[in-house]
């Protein structure tokens, strides 16, 4: 079983929307993956989200502070393949515990100086617990290279961290999407282009999990 946590300090940067979608698209390969979605943010939009969702899979469960351990061991016990957390900002008390236990922690980024000014605290909670990273760069613009230079920007401050090839476009399908209780690829077809780039990452990400 492989534990998959997305994190950051920041508000605002997607990390919902990016953990919904990596634990809807684990369910959704051929080989019919068991993912359990832990909803540790305090503003429970992943659990907002399922109450418009009419699919019972993943499952999403409120996570209950301090008993992540517990929630792994019946993990385990049940046969899960994967679990994707949906983790608090770095004060929460269990952020530390839950950052330990993970194989990867996506660290979502919006181009800009904003969310690169906030990195430093997520990048020392990564290091600080020994978790292996990575940075996914999201909401970027259509146009401008503004993507590029934070990338590059991330690379000199965190050059143990590496940034996913995959980027997720600014779109206005992924937010039509979660208002409706789905996830981009089972809201549109495989040609829109949202629905192809979170593929993408998902295929990237979980090539990183091996």
């Amino acid at each position: 079983m492989k534990v998959l946590s997305v994190f950051t300090s920041k508000g605002g940067s997607g990390k919902s929307t990016l953990a919904i979608h990596m634990a809807v698209l684990a369910s959704q390969q051929k080989r019919q993956n068991r993912v359990l979605m832990l909803d540790y943010d305090v503003q429970e939009s992943s659990t907002y989200w399922t109450r418009t969702r009419k699919a019972e899979t993943p499952p999403v469960l409120p996570a209950d502070p301090g008993s992540f351990t517990g929630y792994l061991e019946q993990a385990a016990e049940e046969g899960l393949d994967l679990v994707v957390v949906d983790m608090p900002p770095h004060s929460a008390t269990q952020a530390d515990l839950v950052l330990s236990r993970s194989d990867l922690v996506l660290v979502p980024v919006r181009p800009g100086a904003l969310d690169i000014w906030a990195i430093e605290t997520t990048v020392k909670a990564i290091n600080d617990n020994g978790a292996r990273g990575i940075f996914v760069l999201n909401q970027v613009p259509s146009r401008g290279a503004e993507a590029d230079e934070t990338e590059e920007i991330l690379s000199q401050l965190a050059p143990q961290i590496p940034v996913a090839k995959s980027r997720l476009g600014y779109r206005k399908p992924f937010s039509s999407a979660l208002n409706a209780g789905l996830a981009i690829t089972e809201f549109a077809g495989p040609r829109e282009k949202a629905a192809q780039e979170a593929t993408a990452l998902f295929a990237e990400i979980k090539r990183n999990l091996k």
